[in-house]
């Protein structure tokens, strides 16, 4: 990371924290209580998916976004594991669409509300789409010249947009 790349916090919308709250409470307890029964009551195979279920959790959580950096190069999406840049030579234009994820947006693949939602989606009138999003309502749609648009949700999406039509000048 540079000194003079901008970064904009991903906050988990209120929503989304309660999904992943309750996610993590359940699924936990659930590998929990597999985990207790292979060990006093049941065939060992339980202790395998006691603890097989929250590891799937901590891959999924490895992929959600972190916060959103814009660089001299373009959009960087930090994730726990692998970051996604969108170049600025492929920047055709970005805008505020709150709207991208709303009903009747399809999951194709991907987590539709556990740390936020991404993957890759679909919705009539865009087609697939790219989805790093962590609040729904503050949404940016960042469309690309060539390949699919790219959804992500900066806490401050107009010195978001401002700051990235000035550096990539889309």
């Amino acid at each position: 990371m540079d000194a003079d790349d901008l970064v904009f916090e991903a906050e988990l919308s209120a929503s989304i924290r309660v999904v992943t709250i309750l996610v993590w409470a359940v699924v936990m307890g659930m590998g929990a209580w597999l985990t207790w029964q292979g060990l006093t009551h049941g065939p060992r195979g339980m202790i395998a998916l006691g603890v097989l279920i929250p590891a799937v959790l901590a891959v999924t959580w490895a992929f959600h976004p972190r916060e959103y950096r814009i660089t001299r190069e373009g959009v960087v999406i930090d994730r726990p594991i692998g970051s996604v840049t969108i170049a600025c030579s492929q920047i055709a234009g970005v805008s505020p669409d709150s709207s991208l994820m709303r009903f009747p947006t399809i999951r194709i693949m991907g987590s539709g509300g556990f740390h936020g939602v991404y993957g890759r989606f679909w919705r009539k009138g865009v087609g697939s789409f790219s989805s790093y999003v962590t609040n729904p309502a503050t949404t940016v749609r960042i469309d690309r010249r060539a390949g699919v648009p790219v959804a992500v949700s900066p806490a401050t999406p107009d010195a978001f947009i401002e700051a990235l039509r000035a550096r990539c000048t889309p």
